[in-house]
């Protein structure tokens, strides 16, 4: 393939030897005076994005101080006798520096010559963020280089680069900028080729073969669609929305598109970037055994030793039950070629890391988006060197994307907007996508496309354009669409055949909303009891309608989810229910279940249930021994088993629950957790199967204050404040007796749209504002361009909008979206928590404290632990409770233990409340 910007690649290195980093900094003009634009800005002009690099000057890297004198000014200038020791004196880096700045001017007259403005490399994004890379690997590699023999006998007058890891002088200053610049071009010039360096797989008989069952044949149309658009989607691109509902195969499906589009010769490279962990791991396993791939062919990558211990610990626990499902024995008889040749320049400046290996060698990689985030949220050091090559070297799937915070949208669309810059094909895999999030994804995806093409001789003449596939298990359509005009009406022509499709299944999830009565004048305590109350009656409503009988006693038995929006709630609300009375006739069991559980107590909570609400089989969560002990203590009375749970629950377990009663938050949080009801058996019910909470308990405990957020779409004020907390005024009754995706994938008409009275319309005004720009959106003819951007920022600052990356593409040239966009940004400061053991083998508490690698854990068991009792109603739990007992009450502290006994909690001054089967919140001084 052409790549005729090889040589401005070489030159924006020399261009960029001057700052091996992103500008973290910018200098902001305010009514005449220069800020700087740092970490803590609440906004940034949106003027500044469109040519950065015009804004900076001389002074950029050195912010001016008022203190400081003109001896200090003075001193920074004086090199105290070492001016002679400066590379620009020195004969060799002066030949280097000369002979590339010969080659920037040559390659700067020609594209004058040829009609461009002689800027067109500083400009160009694509080859920007190529050139430092390169820089940045060459620095990397060359510094890791071992001390060399010129350091002893070298003059005390000269100057040095870096120190060993003992503190000794390493490399001469001019030896190290010749090094890196020489390693720098060899890299730039070898980039790419670097994908034919490593492994693909080639003709895999498990991805060709057809499907053998009837629900998963959409799959293998849309294989058939694939396979013929794979010339095309190799010049231009491939854009691919696959929407088809849960439990229909699209993990599986998106690997046999993916490997459909992949030429003969390339072979199938694909990283599979999901959100959770847990779910990153099921997806792994997944490959492993359906696809049939082997552990050298695929990474799992889940970002921590304890998370793989702990999956290996049940997954053995699981085969020495005899319930591991079994590989398959046919040899599909794949190949698998290429591999980590150290020869090229590139690959072998990263050989010798195995975790550098795993993510950049393996042919299919399936990881958390984190792993795949660096590519764009570094801002210094190397740490977007492996994610770039990723991205460079194989295809994307991103995984339910429409289920990360609002807040996290912005990097996310840097994410695909930096894909397409590298060439990457992609797949956004959900089956509740929003339009407009679609919409903005393909505007980032394109725009970066049209730069690769440009880079790579196919650019407004030569290419052909994204080609883009909808699939579902209903149709199977495609198009190149000309513009973001005809992908929106060919997206809007899918989803509508699709709501349609959907309107016609039978109702699987119906709900109603479920009054809160509360005494007038409550107290908190009060408001808390009254919350309780009602979701207990509403759990034994529920169990009445939808309870199953056990073969064994005879006695009807339930298992139901109940959401709640926040964890502190959740520690209230489930102590309360732990006093309640038990209900007549009923023994009623409580598993709590939430995000501030000790790692490996989650994760045999995770377990626990898993296996309790897998139903492929009514009567196999009645064998599992959990339960089966439950019923038999008390064989005489009808068993209720309730899950008391956050969002956690809503994605990423397979789960078959019988019923739910749900805390609103958003549409999208009830669609999701719908998810989990009659989800294997699929049994039409007769009743509703949901009971809605009429209002969040943040409604009631602060009515005047928005509710329906955190998680939620609502703003404090302006267009997306609700003019009423009541979820019967704000769910259309037509969605309650049918819950599925169409609210979120085929919206009415914008002109229909009631904000203040809607959620649906509420989150489909916040997704179009996040996504969307100005010029997209419906224009307001009443207000100037400057009041539309305002009016922007009014739900949220102008670091939000998730379009800025693509709106403004020079933007990748600094560090400021990254900086105030971050990913997974914390709302507030948080505190990581570990139980360790002491010489008894009792856990204690202790708080992390310290810098990354050099931890320190402050004992807080007395000052800051708050312990719970608890009593009443019968705690369902994991048994034993941690599973993991011996790893963790025995043997030195190391810092796989400390990971499994640690979480992540909100920092408190007063300290935190404890329970085992609770878990951790925050302590509130009354």
């Amino acid at each position: 393939m052409p790549f005729p910007h090889l040589p401005p690649l070489a030159a924006a290195v020399a261009w960029l030897v001057v700052s091996h980093h992103r500008i973290p900094l910018i200098p902001v003009m305010n009514d005449g005076k220069q800020e700087w634009l740092g970490k803590k800005s609440p906004s940034f002009p949106l003027d500044f994005l469109a040519d950065p690099l015009s804004e900076i000057t001389a002074s950029w890297n050195s912010q001016e101080f008022d203190g400081d004198t003109q001896e200090d000014i003075q001193a920074c200038w004086s090199m105290a006798g070492l001016s002679e020791a400066q590379p620009v004196c020195d004969k060799k880096w002066s030949a280097a520096a000369r002979r590339l700045a010969h080659k920037a001017m040559e390659l700067l007259d020609r594209d004058c010559a040829s009609g461009g403005s002689g800027a067109g490399v500083s400009q160009d994004a694509y080859v920007m963020h190529l050139a430092r890379l390169s820089l940045m690997l060459a620095d990397h590699h060359h510094s890791s280089l071992p001390r060399t023999g010129k350091v002893a006998k070298a003059s005390k007058a000269i100057l040095f680069a870096n120190t060993d890891s003992k503190g000794r002088l390493k490399e001469p200053l001019v030896d190290h900028l010749l090094g890196v610049a020489r390693a720098a071009g060899q890299v730039a010039y070898a980039l790419p080729s670097v994908k034919q360096f490593l492994p693909s797989i080639k003709r895999h008989r498990a991805l060709q073969r057809r499907s053998p069952e009837d629900s998963f044949r959409w799959q293998d149309a849309a294989v058939d669609k694939a396979r013929t658009l794979r010339d095309r989607a190799e010049k231009g691109g491939a854009f691919i929305v696959c929407m088809a509902s849960t439990g229909c195969g699209k993990t599986i499906a998106n690997a046999k598109i993916m490997n459909a589009l992949s030429s003969e010769r390339d072979g199938l490279r694909l990283t599979y970037a999901l959100g959770l962990r847990a779910l990153t791991l099921q997806t792994g396993e997944v490959y492993r055994r359906d696809v049939g791939l082997s552990p050298n062919d695929i990474a799992i990558l889940v970002g921590g030793v304890a998370s793989r211990t702990l999956f290996e610990h049940y997954a053995d626990q699981a085969a020495a039950s005899g319930s591991e499902s079994t590989q398959s024995l046919l040899d599909d008889g794949y190949v698998v070629e290429g591999g980590v040749d150290g020869s090229h320049p590139v690959v072998s400046r990263l050989v010798g890391d195995r975790k550098i290996e795993k993510l950049l060698a393996t042919p299919v990689v399936v990881c958390t988006v984190d792993h795949i985030a660096p590519a764009t949220e570094s801002r210094r050091g190397g740490g977007h060197i492996v994610p770039s090559l990723r991205l460079m070297t194989s295809d994307i799937v991103f995984d339910e994307v429409d289920d990360y915070d609002l807040n996290d949208m912005p990097a996310l669309t840097r994410m695909m907007h930096l894909a397409g810059l590298l060439g990457a094909r992609v797949i956004l895999s959900s089956a509740t996508l929003p339009p407009a999030m679609v919409e903005g994804m393909y505007e980032a995806y394109r725009t970066g496309r049209r730069c690769y093409d440009e880079n790579h001789g196919l650019g407004e003449d030569g290419g052909v354009g994204v080609t883009c596939l909808w699939v579902d298990e209903f149709s199977c359509i495609s198009d190149t669409p000309p513009d973001v005009a005809s992908f929106r009406d060919q997206h809007g022509a899918f989803v509508a055949a699709r709501a349609s499709e959907l309107a016609q299944q039978p109702a699987l999830r119906v709900a109603e909303t479920v009054p809160v009565i509360i005494p007038e004048g409550g107290e908190r305590q009060d408001v808390l009891d009254a919350y309780a109350k009602t979701i207990l009656a509403s759990c034994q409503t529920m169990h009445e309608r939808h309870a199953g009988v056990d073969p064994v006693t005879g006695q009807r038995v339930s298992f139901g989810l109940v959401r709640m929006a926040n964890v502190e709630p959740i520690f209230d609300v489930a102590q309360i229910l732990f006093r309640a009375e038990q209900l007549p006739g009923v023994r009623v069991h409580l598993c709590v279940y939430h995000g501030g559980f000790p790692l490996a107590h989650r994760a045999a909570i995770e377990n626990m249930l898993d296996r309790s609400f897998t139903r492929k089989n009514p009567d196999t969560a009645l064998s599992e021994p959990e339960i089966r002990n439950a019923i038999d203590i008390d064989p005489d009375k009808g068993h209720l088993f309730i899950v008391l749970a956050s969002p956690v629950c809503e994605v990423g377990r397979d789960w078959d629950a019988d019923w739910a009663v749900v805390e609103p938050s958003s549409v999208r949080s009830i669609i999701q957790l719908a998810g989990r009801i009659q989800r294997h058996r699929r049994q039409v019910p007769s009743e509703a199967n949901i009971a809605i909470l009429d209002m969040p308990i943040r409604a009631i405990l602060k009515p005047s204050e928005a509710a329906y957020c955190r998680p939620g779409f609502e703003g404090k004020h302006g267009d997306f404040r609700l003019a009423t907390h009541h979820a019967q005024d704000l769910l259309k009754s037509d969605f309650l007796k049918h819950i599925d995706a169409r609210p979120r994938i085929n919206p009415p008409p914008r002109s229909e749209w009631r904000s203040a009275t809607s959620l649906a319309d509420l989150e489909q005004s916040a997704l179009v504002r996040n996504m969307l720009p100005e010029e997209v959106r419906e224009p307001v003819a009443s207000r100037s361009r400057r009041q539309r951007y305002q009016s922007a920022s009014a739900f949220r600052p102008a670091n939000f909008m998730s379009y800025l990356v693509w709106k403004f593409p020079q933007s990748l040239l600094t560090g400021v979206l990254p900086q105030q966009q971050p990913f997974r940004a914390s709302s507030g400061k948080e505190v990581t928590l570990v139980l360790l053991p002491d010489e008894d083998g009792v856990l204690r508490l202790y708080r992390e404290d310290g810098e990354k690698g050099k931890s320190l854990y402050v004992p807080v068991e007395k000052s800051l632990r708050h312990d719970v009792k608890i009593d009443g109603l019968y705690p369902w739990k994991p048994s034993p409770l941690y599973g993991l007992d011996h790893k963790i009450n025995s043997g030195i502290v190391s810092p796989a233990k400390v990971a499994l006994t640690s979480v992540r909690v909100p920092n408190s001054d007063f300290g935190w409340r404890y329970q085992p089967i609770l878990g951790f919140t925050v302590y509130r001084s009354e």
